[in-house]
């Protein structure tokens, strides 16, 4: 029982909330872009959603942005000299 799996229409749900400030919505929406999931990879897409997450004190968006700013993954990479 349950809805049909339809990643494309989470993305479009999740991305109205995200833009009015949502941490959780952005979280998801950076989970989506960082693994291609229902649109093209955007690593930088994903990085943005994460800080703006991150910046509310969204944990896990804590721990996925520092990870981009340690790989460079959508950021420049940020290590210490």
């Amino acid at each position: 029982v349950g809805v049909n799996k339809d990643v494309q229409r989470a993305l479009q749900l999740f991305t109205v909330p995200a833009q009015k400030g949502v941490a959780n919505a952005q979280y998801n929406l950076a989970v989506l872009y960082s693994r291609g999931t229902g649109t093209k990879r955007d690593a930088v897409q994903a990085a943005a959603w994460y800080l703006k997450a991150a910046d509310q004190g969204h944990r896990e968006a804590q721990v996925c942005y520092a990870t981009c700013l340690y790989k460079g993954d959508g950021v420049p990479q940020d290590l210490p000299a």
